[in-house]
């Protein structure tokens, strides 16, 4: 329980930072590019993960619409994190 409540602060967050990048415009700058792989896609090493990881499937989502290439710096993280040993 006081793990999760570590945790609790990051879905809310997430889903205000999905709402603002469904505002951002077309195609992302480089800072907003920046910021996705700094400090959005090493979410995914926590181990604390299955706290928020819908609302992080809906933030790189929204990033995902507005700068596609940010595909390639996903699954690179995922194929950097996954799986937890």
């Amino acid at each position: 329980l006081e793990s999760q409540e570590r945790y609790c602060g990051i879905p809310p967050l997430l889903r205000l930072l999905a709402a603002i990048a469904t505002g951002f415009s077309q195609p992302l700058s480089e800072n907003h590019c920046a910021a996705f792989e700094q400090f959005v896609l090493p979410l995914l090493k926590s181990p604390m993960l299955r706290y928020y990881h819908p609302p992080l499937l809906h933030c790189f989502g929204r990033y995902i619409d507005r700068h596609p290439d940010l595909c390639g710096s996903l699954f690179g993280a995922l194929w950097q994190f996954w799986p937890r040993k």
